[in-house]
Formats: structure tokens, sequence, C-alpha cells
């Protein structure tokens, strides 16, 4: 990272004209809406290229070899572009060095923006080459990251660069891949300038640009702190007095307020839908239970009347079985009895009574047998 403060690379500091400090148009912008950020760096005219150039240097340490010039390649004309129409406001530039930047300045959430970031540098990587072209041919992508918050609390500095090193012994895989960050959570309001180097002094800039309160360390900011912070001041100025530019920030900042009720009517329809849900729910859960109980308590009722019938079955059966058993021991043993007397000789007479006795049959039931066993 450059130790160097900016008054040695910029010997001459340029003096701020107090009356646009004054002018209210200037506290209602910052760096922090993502649309001023892209009018300044991202705008295809040639202060705002100059800009980014002066910016891309200060962020890569390019005093030796310096980028001259840079194409914008998604470059967005605010007097024309409908505020209503959705886009990414990151900015694509390439430069003579066939070097590919994606740069964004994000404002929100950052739980799983190094990720995003990681796709961005994976695309450019992508774009760096052409069908057919030699590796040789690849040039450098480099994602630059401005992060209004903190996203590496455990990491000192505002400036943090991401390689492909190998882990134990930081040998370099290829430089063509970087990704820097950013840090303007990090930034000391009342640090004094001799103490910061070039990047935290652009990054205070970025910070308090819109901040009335921090105006007068601003306005030192402005005339100490080097080209970079000069020449995006130039292009800051004229976005707070650009009137197409104030009507774009009022129609996005409504769409903005349109998108959040939308939203927060689609969570509170969405939450009567899931209570619905969940009532209907509870509802069909009973109804269900209350058939599947039925189907159970039949079930297992039916189960229970099997097995009860079963048992009295099987007692009704023993005794039936019995009976019959008896019966049938019974009608045999008459069986027996008259086959063998009259076997033996045994009178007619004599057998019926036989049967009366030994069996207690009436006299009919005992002729019955002995017609029937002839």
């Amino acid at each position: 990272m450059n130790k160097q403060n900016s008054k040695n690379n910029s010997p001459n500091s340029q003096h701020v004209d107090d009356t646009f400090f004054k002018n209210p148009n200037r506290w209602l912008i910052g760096y922090e809406d993502d649309w001023v950020f892209h009018y300044v760096f991202g705008q295809n005219t040639k202060e705002s290229k100059d800009a980014l150039i002066a910016f891309l240097n200060v962020i890569l340490c390019k005093e030796k070899n310096p980028i001259t010039s840079i194409e914008i390649l998604n470059p967005i004309n605010y007097r024309t572009y409908p505020a209503d129409k959705e886009t990414t406001l990151d900015i694509k530039a390439r430069t003579s060095q066939n070097e590919l930047f994606d740069i964004e300045l994000q404002n929100g959430n950052l739980k799983h923006y190094p990720n995003r970031c990681v796709q961005y540098g994976g695309k450019l990587v992508n774009l760096s080459l052409e069908k057919g072209e030699d590796y040789d041919k690849m040039g450098k992508s480099i994602v630059i990251s401005i992060v209004t918050g903190t996203l590496f609390p455990n990491i000192p500095g505002i400036h943090t660069t991401f390689h492909l090193w190998e882990d134990s012994c930081r040998h370099l895989l290829s430089d063509r891949l970087e990704m820097h960050f950013i840090e303007l959570g990090k930034v000391q309001t009342d640090k004094p300038m001799e103490a910061m180097n070039n990047v935290e002094q652009l990054a205070a800039y970025l910070k308090l640009a819109g901040e009335e309160k921090s105006a007068n360390y601003l306005k030192t900011l402005i005339e100490d702190g080097g080209e970079a912070i000069q020449m995006a001041e130039k292009v800051f100025q004229r976005a707070s007095e650009d009137f197409y530019a104030r009507v774009r920030q009022m129609e996005i900042e409504m769409r903005e307020h349109d998108l959040a009720t939308k939203r927060l009517l689609e969570e509170e329809e969405r939450a009567e839908r899931l209570q619905e849900a969940e009532n209907k729910g509870i509802e069909i859960g009973m109804n269900k239970g209350l058939k599947k109980g039925i189907e159970q308590g039949l079930k297992q009722g039916l189960e229970r009347g099997l097995e009860q019938g079963i048992q009295q079955g099987l007692e009704q059966g023993l005794e039936q079985g019995l009976e019959q058993g008896i019966q049938q021991g019974l009608v045999q043993s008459i069986r027996v009895l008259i086959l063998d007397n009259r076997s033996e000789g045994i009178s007619e007479e004599k057998i019926l009574r036989k049967l009366v006795t030994i069996f207690n049959l009436n006299e009919n039931d005992a002729l019955h047998y002995m017609n029937q066993y002839k």
C-alpha cells in the first residue's frame, strides 16, 4: 500500500470555493448513493473518465506506470436513461493495457458480498480472452469494491487486496485476477491529513462528500488530497447541480419507496397467506386426524373385535366342539353298541333297553338309531 501522503504527489493545492459549500444542493447527495458513484466515475465523458483514471491510479498505486486512457464499457446517460429501468450500477471498464475492471460501491447487505465479487471476477476473466486467443494474451481482471460499511472487521486497514496465492509458501499462481476492497466504515474522520496515505484520504473524501457537518475537514481533503479527489469533486459538484440527475435521484428514491412499500405489502400478504394456510392446515389436519382417528379406531375396534370374536369363537367353538364331539362320540358309541350287540346275537328288545338305559335315550330315539344301523 502506498504510504505517501497526497501533498507529495500534488504540490499545488486547489482552492475550494466556499460558496459551493453553502449551496444546500451539495448536501442532498453523497457517494453512498450508488447512482452518484456511477455518475462521477462511470459516464462516458472526459471529466468522468479522468476522475476514474485518477481513482484507479490511487487504488492500484500506479505512480510508476499510471493508467492514461480508459474505455467505459457500460456508460449511462442520466439525461435519457429511465429511472424505472432495472440496472446494476457497477462500472465496467478496460484500459489501453488490456486491464478489465469491475468497480462497484456497495451500500447495504454484506453477508454474501465476497461471493458476489468472486462471481464478478470470474465473469471478467471469461471476457479477458477472445475465442481462440492464446492464454498469454489474457489481460488482468480487477474487481474493486467500495464498501460503505465494514466487511473485514478482523483485518486492520481500509484497503484490502486479494490474489491467487499458494497457502503455505505464498507462491503467486497467477496475477491475472485480483480483488480490492475499500472499507469506508474504517475511515477515521479525526485522523490528521498528514498521517493519512493516498487511499485513506480518497476513502475519507468518498465517505464525507455529502456530510455538511464535516464541511471543514472535507474542504481540507479537497484542497490537499490530490488529483483523484479534486477530479472526482468536479463531477460531484456537477451531479448536485444537474437538474436531470436531481430529478433522477427523486425518481429513484420514489421508486425505492414504492418498492419498499410493495415489499412490505407483499410481506404482509405473505404473512396473511401463511396464517390462512396455517389455519387451513390446522383445519385439514384436524379433519384428517379425525378421519384417521376414526379409521384407526375402526381398525383397532375391528382388530379388538376380531380378537374378542376369535376368543369368544374359540370358547364357543370349544363348547360347540365339545358338544358336537360329545354328540358324535355318542352317536358313534350308539352305533358300536348296536352293531356289536347284534353281532353277538343280542335281541332287539334288549338292545333297545341298553340304548335307553346307557345313553339316556327315549324309546323313539333308540328305535331310530337301531333302524339307522341295521
